[in-house]
């Protein structure tokens, strides 16, 4: 229960009898002042500390019931928002690694598919040169397939007419989740020369 100022100054007066203490009527009226202050600044705990010197002054302190800072409701709140946490955890955390696994997937597929366009690229390249045969095409393009292991079931198709070649690669790329098996084609195009 809050004291007055005047009961404030007796008990300040009563705790250092030899001390050299302002009169009663102008301690009284200090507190009334700092009561003004802090009811202008909305709160007991704000501006210059007056709340604590004033449970203090009141028999405040060691052993006293602590003030209730905060309502009910927030405690209550608090409380049940540590539950609310873990709830939250348990739902993002399989999202998050689900859209892991998803990213993760499809950069390992257009690796896969660039790594096959070099491929039918050189192999079409190699083909087209002059004396060149289709072995030395294939030899081109299973080198750039087997020195990057992005894929499996490599096949290469050929066309052939006068004036191009044209080499298909296609196959599976690898894959993070079992059974999942993402096709990968390219096709590259080279004139022949005479």
């Amino acid at each position: 229960m809050p004291c007055s100022g005047a009961e404030r100054a007796d008990r300040l007066a009563s705790a250092q009898p030899d001390a050299t203490l302002p009169s009663a009527a102008s301690t009284a009226e200090s507190m009334r002042r700092i009561n003004a202050a802090n009811s202008v600044l909305k709160g007991p705990n704000r501006g210059s500390g007056a709340g604590r010197r004033k449970s203090l002054a009141c028999g405040g302190g060691v052993g006293s019931q602590p003030s209730n800072r905060f309502p009910d409701w927030d405690t209550k709140t608090r409380q049940t928002s540590v539950g609310s946490v873990s709830i939250e955890a348990l739902l993002l955390i399989p999202v998050a690694l689900l859209v892991l696994v998803i990213v993760l997937q499809g950069s390992l597929w257009f690796q896969a598919r660039t790594v096959a366009q070099v491929a039918a690229a050189d192999g079409a390249a190699a083909a087209s040169w002059h004396g060149s045969d289709r072995a030395s095409g294939e030899r081109a393009a299973l080198a750039v397939l087997e020195q990057r292991l992005v894929g499996t079931d490599w096949q290469l198709d050929w066309s052939w007419s006068a004036d191009l070649v044209e080499l298909r690669v296609h196959g599976l790329a690898r894959s993070v989740w079992p059974g999942l098996e993402l096709p990968v084609e390219q096709t590259a195009l080279a004139v022949r020369e005479p």
